[in-house]
């Protein structure tokens, strides 16, 4: 049987239904885009593309896009984008949604910013061109994850200045490597480069003092194995001068097997350079104590028990026992004034009330009227004195301090010179120095006395060759008034056969006369 043909308005009808069937299917299949869309928790927006990218009208966003927008769908759909986000055309994602419409290709933009008086969003971007021609971009809000990168970069550059900046050197030390970082205070305090320490990462532990070395690795050991925290050592500088440092262990840690060793070290050579200041200070009162406690009480017993004898036998002695007492008070009276001076200089010059006046003065001269001032004890021991100094050099010195380093120079001279001896006073002059020299044929000083002649620790007195007392004191202060003079001074001496003492001033304290 024919079949017969559908009149034209059934086949209207059909295609009709056909059509109503394909937009159902359609609308149903873009509802489950959508569904999987606001599912996402990455912003997602549907754009409709206007005159092959003139423009782009808002057709969807999910509900993530409307969180990131602060926004509601409503607000936005069948808007332009211009419209939008005026300053759109600046971040950039139009030129991605153009490219991605003319290449056909998805785009990735991982960093954009977008700023506006609205909003500031930093965001990664992916678009691509759909099937209907439609745009999509999917994007990640970065705001705050660039806010927490900036936040933790200005935190490391903080971190960075402070330790930079830190008055003690921060390290990381590997056992196999060396220095693995040092703070910028090492190069400034121990005076290395850069280059010079990442050129040799071991330079530092082959600058520490040869007596430190021993403990500083039984410290490294102890550290390694968990035991110590910290340790004192003295390192050498570039320039040769040594620093006492404190090193602490502050962290260990492991990377692969490698061991890891960070910590922190202060530089306490001041007070250390203090410590010994305070120590030598306390070491100087009880020598002064000492000396007042002895040896000025000594020649003070010796004045009062002759003077109790003349007052209370005044009658009975005939006149030469009378005088030969009072010679030997009037001795005792200049020893203890001698001690007494020597004393008073001395304590000016530890508290620094001594001043330094400087002045031109013929050294011929000087000398002379120190001779005059030891003639008396010179004659007693029939000591001739010979100044041979030359009369036309001119030093500018203290004057007092000058004459208290000859006075003591020449009264030890004759101290330990024997009845009958020569001493001899000379000078000589070039271009860097003047030098000074106090010889005499006495007894000599054995060569381990002569290592502390200049020592304030060691300041023993010897007695003379007629049994005169001293205090020790006399060649502590020539040292210091010569080296406020910017000079030094030695001995050399050998035994039975005499010393000869030398002392310089710099060529910028002296002047010569012409003849």
């Amino acid at each position: 049987m024919e079949k017969t043909k559908p009149t034209y308005k059934e086949l209207e009808e059909k295609i009709f239904s056909l059509e109503k069937k394909l937009n159902k299917k359609h609308e149903t299949k873009t509802l489950l885009n959508y569904n999987l869309y606001d599912n996402l928790n990455l912003g997602v927006v549907i754009y409709e593309v206007i005159d092959n990218g003139r423009d782009f009208i808002f057709k969807y966003l999910n509900k993530e896009a409307e969180k990131i927008f602060n926004k509601k769908i409503n607000d936005l759909i069948g808007k332009s984008i211009f419209e939008v986000h005026p300053n759109v055309e600046n971040s950039g994602l139009i030129n991605l949604f153009r490219k991605a419409l003319k290449t056909e290709e998805p785009i990735f933009n991982p960093i954009n910013q977008y700023n506006d008086n609205i909003f500031s969003l930093s965001y990664s971007n992916f678009v691509y061109k759909s099937p209907s021609g439609k745009i999509i971009s999917i994007f990640n809000d970065l705001t705050e994850k660039e806010k927490n990168k900036k936040a933790l970069q200005e935190s490391e550059e903080r971190l960075k200045n402070f330790i930079n900046h830190s008055p003690d050197i921060i390290y990381k030390y590997s056992i196999k490597r060396g220095f693995l970082f040092l703070s910028e205070r090492v190069y400034k305090l121990l005076e290395y480069s850069h280059e010079e320490i990442k050129n040799n990462p071991f330079i530092l532990k082959e600058c520490i003092h040869p007596d430190d070395k021993p403990t500083v690795k039984k410290a490294l050991e102890n550290r390694l194995i968990g035991e110590g925290f910290s340790i004192e050592y003295r390192l050498k500088t570039k320039s040769g001068k040594w620093l006492w440092l404190h090193d602490y262990f502050m962290h260990k840690t492991y990377i692969d097997d490698e061991i890891i060793i960070e910590g922190q070290v202060s530089d306490f050579t001041k007070k250390r350079e203090t410590e010994q200041a305070l120590k030598e200070s306390n070491e100087t009162k009880d020598k002064f104590l000492s000396i007042v406690a002895h040896d000025l009480i000594n020649p003070f017993n010796s004045m009062l028990g002759f003077s109790r004898l003349l007052c209370e036998n005044f009658e009975e002695f005939d006149t030469e026992k009378q005088k030969n007492y009072l010679g030997i008070i009037n001795q005792d009276l200049k020893k203890t004034y001698n001690l007494l001076e020597n004393l008073l200089h001395w304590s000016s010059l530890q508290r620094g009330t001594i001043s330094f006046k400087s002045g031109k003065e013929n050294l011929h001269q000087i000398i002379v009227k120190t001779i005059e001032l030891t003639t008396q004890s010179a004659v007693n021991k029939s000591i001739s004195i010979s100044n041979k100094v030359p009369k036309n050099i001119f030093v500018t010195v203290d004057e007092n301090m000058f004459s208290v380093v000859l006075r003591n120079l020449l009264s030890n001279a004759i101290k330990f010179t024997s009845k009958g001896g020569q001493i001899v006073i000379n000078a000589e002059s070039n271009k860097k120095f003047v030098q000074i020299s106090v010889k005499d044929n006495g007894v000599g000083i054995l060569p381990e006395k002569q290592l502390n002649l200049f020592n304030l620790t060691n300041t023993a007195s010897t007695l003379g060759t007629e049994q005169e007392a001293g205090t020790g004191l006399g060649l502590i202060l020539c040292k210091e008034f010569v080296e406020k003079h910017r000079g030094e001074i030695w001995v050399k001496s050998e035994v039975d056969k005499g010393s000869e003492f030398f002392f310089t001033i710099p060529t910028t304290c002296l002047t010569l006369q012409k003849n």
